[in-house]
């Protein structure tokens, strides 16, 4: 089925985030529920029961297809046409929700990342808000619902981010909604919780997925802002321990030009990998940096604009990797980044 579209129309991703905190505020209550992670996603807020939440949910995203139609002329007028994912594809259309991600704020996290931009405005005691309260109330309702009429697939990837995991006051109820599923939880490593840990062993599709960043105490405490890096890695150690797959943790490395791209850093992380027997080391970038085109299927490519800092140490990085590692993987990457990096790459190998 060719359309204008992405993986994650077609596959009917389902992203729960945005701010509880703010329900009267109309431009950030906006996409508490939406069809993909990234800026320009087309969102919603809830309606008034969790039945015609479920009901607009799939209107909104029946109805994007329907505008990206092979017939439509008009389908740059669309919130996904300024996603440099969004292009002409054999996208398929599934009728269950292949792909969860829950990311909802406020959420906690000891981490003070540089690139954070969500812990500035965190209000204290945010957990006893009564909005907060119901606002969480009403997600485990829709996904409750949305579960129970089978309308996720059991073989649905859930995507545990926004904030920690480990120190989350409704940590039991969003566990218990992945259990058993190919789950990504996404921690700082600060803490070894259990839960976690066992659900590892019990179940391998369940993988931990952590953003180190850097290969050295230094520079975790520049990015990370604190001095822990020791005890993270000796729980990233425990997780590897008491997993029933030994390569069920994800190492990611977001890249800060001229911050963390140092040649020490990137082999030092490199040695990691190897030792914590990492299933992916996987190259990404600062999330506030990823592009915005408009229509960048009619835009060609050569014309776009790129982050070539970006591109450069990316590049010193995939050399390294490959030469040691033998492949890379990157996140958040436009196609035609992937390429220029790889391009680049490939003529450092020689001299490493």
């Amino acid at each position: 089925m060719e359309y204008y579209g992405c993986s994650d129309l077609g596959q009917l991703h389902l992203s729960v985030g945005g701010r509880l905190d703010f329900p009267f505020d109309h431009e950030r209550n906006q996409k508490i529920l939406s069809l993909c992670c990234n800026r320009s996603a087309p969102g919603m807020p809830f309606a008034k029961t969790a039945e015609e939440t479920l009901e607009r949910f799939l209107g909104m995203r029946d109805r994007l297809i329907i505008r990206g139609g092979v017939a439509s002329s008009s389908y740059e007028n669309v919130p996904c046409a300024k996603c440099y994912e969004y292009r002409k594809g054999d996208w398929g259309f599934s009728l269950q929700i292949n792909k969860v991600t829950f990311a909802p704020y406020p959420s906690p996290c000891q981490c003070r990342c540089s690139y954070c931009r969500v812990r500035e405005d965190l209000p204290l005691g945010w957990e006893k808000n009564p909005i907060v309260v119901e606002g969480y109330g009403k997600i485990f309702d829709f996904l409750n619902l949305v579960k129970s009429e089978k309308i996720i697939s059991p073989d649905a990837r859930w995507f545990i981010a926004g904030g920690e995991i480990t120190i989350h006051p409704y940590k039991k109820h969003i566990m218990r909604l992945a259990k058993g599923s190919p789950t990504f939880f996404f921690t700082n490593g600060f803490i070894f919780d259990e839960d976690m840990a066992q659900e590892m062993h019990e179940n391998p599709q369940a993988l931990l997925n952590i953003s180190i960043d850097c290969g050295t105490a230094e520079t975790w405490h520049k990015v990370k802002g604190l001095n822990n890096f020791p005890k993270v890695i000796e729980n990233l150690k425990r997780y590897s321990q008491a997993a029933i797959s030994p390569r069920q943790i994800v190492g990611k490395y977001i890249i800060l030009p001229g911050i963390n791209d140092s040649d020490e850093d990137f082999l030092s992380f490199i040695e990691l990998e190897k030792s914590l027997n990492f299933s992916l080391g996987t190259f990404s970038r600062d999330n506030n940096t990823v592009p915005e085109i408009e229509l960048p299927s009619k835009i060609p490519l050569s014309s776009k604009i790129f982050n070539y800092d970006l591109i450069d140490s990316a590049a010193r990085f995939a050399a390294l990797h490959l030469k040691i590692i033998g492949h890379v993987s990157f996140s958040n990457f436009t196609e035609e980044e992937k390429r220029q990096t790889l391009n680049l790459a490939e003529k450092l190998l020689p001299y490493l």
